[in-house]
Formats: structure tokens, sequence, C-alpha cells
């Protein structure tokens, strides 16, 4: 059983083996939206034991950043080419061609015969059509390791960012 969740469940990062098992999200495509891929990046705690005068206490150490696949076409690429990848959608129905998969998600930059959102036009769009609008902004311990780790995000709700021309979304927990 412990098997089965490794290979089927919900993501886990090993750090005994640094193995990667389960599902991984790699992103959506939305009518009107640019494809948002995943980031697939995080965060891992760290930290151990030490004993003083027969009590035990946890000391945190630095966290370590995990990055799934580097964030560029490439990257990507080589993840979900590797053979015990399969890509499936939101329906469990599988992909059986990687590279057209992944050709269309590279595409999914026009919708309707327009360019397809990202949040700063969207936010320029909602600004046009009421002044007073105003985009409440992610700020999070992983909003904050994201810039840390020099990404710039497109607009003040922290949302999305670009990398080699992909656009990723400021947060991993899609639904």
């Amino acid at each position: 059983m412990k098997e089965i969740h490794r290979a089927y469940g919900r993501f886990e990062f090993n750090k005994e083996d640094d193995t990667i098992c389960g599902v991984v999200h790699l992103g959506k495509r939305s009518g009107g939206w640019k494809f948002l891929w995943n980031p697939n990046i995080y965060i891992i705690s760290n930290g151990h034991l030490e004993k003083t005068n027969e009590t035990y206490h946890y000391v945190k150490d630095a966290d370590t950043i995990c990055y799934i696949y580097p964030l560029t076409k490439e990257g990507i690429w080589n993840f979900i080419n590797q053979d015990n990848i399969i890509i499936f959608d939101e329906y469990g129905e599988e992909y059986p061609n990687k590279k057209e998969w992944f050709d269309d998600c590279l595409n999914w930059t026009r919708w309707n015969n327009k360019e397809a959102w990202d949040s700063k036009s969207y936010e320029e769009w909602e600004k046009s059509q009421n002044p007073s609008y105003t985009s409440y902004p992610i700020h999070d311990n992983y909003t904050e390791m994201l810039k840390k780790e020099g990404f710039k995000f497109t607009s003040d709700s922290n949302s999305d960012f670009y990398s080699d021309g992909l656009r990723f979304a400021g947060f991993n927990e899609f639904s």
C-alpha cells in the first residue's frame, strides 16, 4: 500500500533519498487566460533535536528550496519526457503524446483571436472598466520565497510571473 501511495498519491519529496513521488500538478489552461504553469517549488523545513539536561528541544535549521524542474521550457520538457511520467487531465484521461500536449500548452496564448490574459493585462482591463478597482495581493511565505529566488511578479496581486517566456503561478496549490 505504501508503494501505491508513493506512485499515485499526493506529491511527496523524500528527503532521505531525494526522490519525488506521487502526482505533480503541472498547470492549467482556462479560456481567456495564458497557460498557467505550476512552479512546483517547495519549501522544505529542516531542523534537528538537541538534548540539553535530559530534555530534547527542536532546533530550526535553514529551509531548503526544492525545484521539481527548472522553470524553463527545456526543464519542464525534460521532466515530463521521462519514461516514468504520465500526463493526464483533470478527468483522469491520459495524454498519449507528451510532445503534442507540451506544444499545446506553449501555444495557449490567444483566445478568440485576442491575446490571452495574464494578471497584469487582466488588472489593466479591470481598471479601465472600473477606475476604483483594487486587486488583493498575495503576501505569504511562498510569495516571499519566490521573490527571494529572483522572480518578478507581473502585477501587484503577486499571482503570476514569467520565466523563459512561460507564465507561472505565484502559488503551488492548484484546485
